[in-house]
């Protein structure tokens, strides 16, 4: 016994996917264009924003080793909490301004590190 719900829905699936694979290319290329326009509108506008964004006064940097950062940080990925504390431990630093904070010590102690290098520039 044949359903006449799928009698009725057959000959239109035929008809739609030899509609989709003749127009696809069309649409494809017409998706890309006003994807492509878009996205550099959203590019301009994006560029335009951070030309206006001055650089800041301070800047702090809390570094931290991979193996410290990883046991603290216990609610993400491990491998993605080490790949980011590396990436910090990797980078140079020295002409960004950022001052260098040793976040691998207790609160307490960085938080007193932050509170005199902030006075300091003051």
């Amino acid at each position: 016994m044949v359903s006449p719900g799928r009698d009725r829905k057959e000959p239109y699936e035929r008809r739609s996917r030899h509609y989709q694979s003749w127009s696809r290319p069309r649409q494809d290329r017409a998706r890309a264009r006003a994807q492509s326009r878009f996205a550099a509108r959203i590019r301009r506008w994006e560029r335009r924003y951070y030309d206006r964004i001055t650089a800041p006064d301070l800047a702090f940097l809390l570094q931290v080793d991979p193996e410290t950062a990883v046991a603290r940080k216990k609610n993400e990925p491990a491998d993605y909490v080490r790949q980011r504390a590396q990436l910090t431990w990797e980078t140079d630093w020295s002409r960004s301004g950022a001052r260098i904070i040793d976040a691998a010590q207790p609160l307490t102690q960085v938080v007193a590190a932050l509170k005199s290098e902030l006075w300091r520039t003051l």
